[in-house]
This record gives structure tokens, C-alpha cells and sequence, in this order.
């Protein structure tokens, strides 16, 4: 049997894919007490709030037939926003010239957060060229979270 997670994402691919658009992210949290899953869908000419209202009810439907969540959730679909998150050295590549704002698996307790514009990928390493021009190489398994900084 697949996991709710591997469930979920499929299910929300295909609503995605139903509509033209690309599944982003999926994400089950929690919020205000109740269970949420948020959605994050992308669209090469950009997300509308009509497309989304049409990815929440394909979605909605093939949830209710497949209830892959114990429990009651909310539905949340959104866009990725100008601070997208980067799940991965792939979407970083894809993003090439674009600012980032990457925070750093914490050492001795301290969290550090580092920024630049996307530079160049390779093996396991993001590159980021700082502001003064330094270049700063970020090896993908020390990062802990990383977003696009677009509207910098």
C-alpha cells in the first residue's frame, strides 16, 4: 500500500495536470488546530485564482474518493509566489540569475542564513555570487530551507 504522502501528491499531480498547470509543492501541516494540506501549483503563463478554484475541486473530489487522511483537514491551494520555495538543486538550476535566500542547517545552536543570486549548480553544490561580488558555494545537504528572494 502507498503512503498517504506518496497518495496525496499523486492525486494532486494529476489535478494539476488536468488543468495545464505543474504541481509545486505538497504540504501537510498544521494551523490554528486543524490539519491542513496546502497545494502549491504553477503555471508557465502564470496561477489565477481561477485556476486554483479549479485545481481545489478536481482535487477535493479525488480526496473525498480516495480519503488517503485520517481526520478532517482544509484545502489550501496556492501559488508559489515571488518567494518560491527551492526544493531542490534542480529547481535552483531552473532559477539561474534569480536572488535566493538559503537557511543553513544550524551548527552549535546557531542559525545562519545566507543570500546571492543563483550562479550555477553542480554535483551537490549551489553557487551564490554575494553582493561585493564574492561567490559562495553551498553544499545542498548543510541547507535547510531555500526560497527564491524575488522581491528584493
Amino acid at each position: 500500500m502507498a503512503s498517504p504522502g506518496t497518495v496525496l501528491e499523486e492525486l494532486a499531480r494529476q489535478a494539476c495536470e488536468q488543468e495545464g498547470a505543474e504541481l509545486w509543492d505538497v504540504e501537510r501541516t498544521w494551523s490554528g488546530g486543524r490539519q491542513v494540506l496546502r497545494v502549491t501549483v504553477d503555471h508557465p503563463e502564470g496561477v489565477t485564482l481561477p485556476l486554483l478554484e479549479r485545481v481545489s475541486r478536481r482535487l477535493s473530489r479525488s480526496l473525498d474518493a480516495a480519503d488517503p487522511i485520517d481526520g478532517s483537514y482544509a484545502l489550501e491551494c496556492e501559488s508559489p509566489g515571488p518567494q518560491r520555495r527551492l526544493r531542490s538543486l534542480e529547481d535552483c538550476q531552473r532559477f539561474l540569475g534569480e536572488w535566493a535566500r538559503v537557511r543553513l542547517v544550524p551548527h552549535d545552536g546557531k542559525k545562519r542564513t545566507v543570500s546571492g543570486r543563483i550562479r550555477a549548480v553542480d554535483d551537490d553544490k549551489l553557487w551564490l555570487s554575494q553582493e561585493g561580488g564574492e561567490d559562495l558555494a553551498v553544499a545542498w545537504p548543510e541547507v535547510d530551507r531555500a526560497n527564491l528572494d524575488q522581491e528584493r
